[in-house]
Order: structure tokens, then sequence, then C-alpha cells
């Protein structure tokens, strides 16, 4: 089983969690790294940093397959769709972005948020993404038609969003 962690020292360090030695450190951003997350194969790496900038890295031999470009603040939050096909990443440029892991093309910029998206997270089946915003809400998109569904309210910012493996509960932290 692999970890992967970032680090204020501008790397992504891959773990193997049973005997807690690091594998591999992954070098190649210019900032902080504050979001990891592993394709469902666990074939590829999704890295963000501070600086705005996602990487995408094969996980066995540890080199970067290319950088995507667009977000014009911190990155805060990764999720590939459970396809592995595209890669969705959150902002403080306030907007989330769609990416084809293939080309490195962005498909789809969703904008118009008053406040900063903290996190992202698929339903077990992905046909819904969480956003969890500092504005206090939860927004659920519906992926095939590319529209927000719903809005839920919490009295703080939302960090962290996650679903349960069922897809029938979402849990927020906030503060």
């Amino acid at each position: 089983r692999l970890l992967a962690s970032g680090s204020n020292d501008q790397t992504i360090r891959i773990w193997d969690t049973q005997t807690g030695h690091c594998l591999k450190v992954l070098s190649g951003h210019n900032n902080a790294v504050w979001s990891v997350a592993f394709s469902p194969d666990g074939s590829k790496l999704a890295s963000g940093s501070h600086s705005g900038m996602v990487k995408l890295w094969d996980v066995r031999s540890g080199k970067c397959e290319r950088s995507f470009v667009g977000h014009t603040g911190w990155l805060w939050s990764l999720a590939f769709s459970t396809d592995g096909q595209t890669l969705y990443s959150c902002s403080h440029d306030r907007t989330v972005r769609v990416w084809n892991i293939r080309d490195g093309y962005c498909l789809q910029t969703l904008s118009g948020f008053t406040n900063t998206i903290w996190a992202l997270a698929f339903s077990a089946e992905g046909d819904t993404l969480a956003l969890g915003s500092h504005d206090g809400h939860v927004r659920l998109w519906d992926v095939a038609s590319g529209q927000f569904v719903a809005m839920l309210s919490q009295e703080n910012s939302v960090f962290d969003v996650s679903f349960d493996f069922s897809g029938q509960y979402l849990a927020s932290g906030g503060g």
C-alpha cells in the first residue's frame, strides 16, 4: 500500500505504509505542495502547489508526465474522476477546472463562485462531485449534465468533504 504526501519543501513523497519507508521523492514544483491524489488504478499521482500548478506523475517511474496550467491562485484540492480520465482541481482563484489527463487540456472551468473552493470529492459511482467552499456551502454537481443540483449549508467554511463508500452519506468539515 502506498501513501503520498505533499510538503512545504516543494516535494512529494511516496511512502510504503507497511514498512514506513519513503520509496520516492518527486521534485518539480517551485512552491509548497498542498494537495495530492492518486488515480483510481494507482498508476498516476496528481499534485497541486501554492503556485497553482498541477502536475501529473507516473507512480512507478516517479517522472512528471505533464503540467496543467490555468489556475491563478493557490491549489487546494484535487480529485480524479472514477474512470481516471479526468482530473478536477480547485483553487484560491475561485474556480474548479476539469482536465483531460491524456493531453493536459482544460475541458471545462466552473466559475462564478463568490468564495474560495477548498475541497473536492466524488461519490463512489462518480456521478456527483461535492465542492466545499469558504462561504459555508457544499455544492453538489451532477457530472453527466454539468449542472449544480443542490447546495447544502453549514455555519462556517467547508475545508473538506468526503462521501462514504455507499454514496449515501456526505461528510463535511470546517471551522
